[in-house]
């Protein structure tokens, strides 16, 4: 069995097993296509003792893709192994039409007969996305048009020791791609298809990712990372990707674990997407059943800003209890 790797991590501590770790996320070569394809796609990728020689890694992908005006199914797959040794197993569920991806990824490990154990459970999905007037007629975007992509997260991680130290982690990733480009093989992370790119990392602020395509790999530098998940995250990133294009979103968690020990990642409940076009725009998805899509709000003249910031203070001094500290939505991504 071949797999070919995009997010790989380096382990410095583990000598010769480096080059193993977050490894057959996706396809590794870019492709050049034509049209966009939407899809759905869950995989699992595992390592236990049970995995026949000459593979080392178990493999097992979902796939689903836009067949002309029928758009991609939901995605789901799972995968549970369990001896002498312990157990590893993984959950995912990509679906377009909900705008929404799970993922769970657990290990525990008992007794150490094999030199190791991993498991990884990535969702993830594409789509397109095209933009007109309120009349119909074709956007024209310029230089300060933006648009912006909404995510709302929740889970829980937890594991015998901490993630850093067992070198585990979850990943949400999103990319923005040049239009007609959308096919489900590509790398979605590096090639000439790519507009921008964008990491944020889950439970494990050290988790180290790079992205490979024909044996070139390359770090991806997070935007953001996340370890507390009480009362879920909220994630705005504004983009400028210049006109209409493709994208993908992908949940996944991986790692793997070298002594008796365990963890688990669980995303499953839910990574929620909405998206918002430019200002004055009419936004739909190519595949026609991503729905969570709106449009962006007028800043508002600066005498009007005012007052709102003005209301805003008001309401802030009295919806927050003397002593207490009021929470705001967590924002903490850069805009490109």
């Amino acid at each position: 069995m071949q797999v070919s790797p995009v997010f790989k991590a380096r382990i410095t501590t583990t000598p010769g097993l480096g080059l193993l770790t977050l490894f057959a996320c996706l396809a590794a070569f870019p492709v050049h296509a034509t049209v966009t394809t939407p899809f759905t796609d869950a995989l699992m990728v595992w390592h236990t003792p049970d995995v026949v020689a000459p593979d080392f890694f178990g493999f097992s992908d979902v796939r689903h893709v836009q067949a002309g005006a029928t758009a991609p199914a939901v995605a789901t797959n799972s995968y549970a192994g369990a001896d002498a040794w312990g157990s590893v197993n993984g959950y995912a569920q990509a679906d377009l039409a909900t705008g929404t991806l799970k993922s769970r990824t657990a290990i525990n490990f008992v007794a150490p007969p094999d030199l190791a154990l991993y498991m990884q459970s990535n969702a993830k999905f594409g789509d397109g996305f095209r933009t007109t007037t309120g009349s119909g007629t074709p956007f024209s975007w310029n230089a300060n048009d933006g648009a912006r992509f909404h995510m709302h997260l929740t889970g829980e991680t937890t594991s015998s020791l901490p993630l850093t130290t067992l070198g585990a982690g979850a990943f949400l990733f999103l990319s923005i791609l040049q239009p007609n480009t959308l096919d489900p093989a590509q790398n979605p992370a590096a090639g000439p298809n790519v507009i921008k790119s964008y990491l944020y990392l889950l439970g494990n602020s050290d988790l180290n990712l790079v992205s490979c395509a024909n044996s070139v790999c390359v770090p991806v530098v997070p935007e953001a990372s996340f370890t507390d998940f009480s009362g879920g995250i909220d994630i705005d990133q504004d983009i400028h990707p210049g006109g209409d294009f493709d994208w993908v979103i992908l949940l996944g968690g991986a790692g793997w674990l070298y002594q008796p020990s365990s963890y688990d990642l669980d995303f499953s409940h839910t990574l929620t997407v909405a998206y918002q076009g430019p200002v004055g725009s009419v936004t739909s998805s190519v595949s026609t059943v991503f729905g969570n899509i709106g449009s962006l709000s007028a800043v508002p003249e600066p005498t009007s800003l005012a007052l709102v910031f003005a209301a805003l203070a008001v309401v802030w001094a009295r919806s927050t209890p003397a002593g207490k500290t009021g929470r705001a939505a967590l924002q903490p991504l850069r805009p490109e």
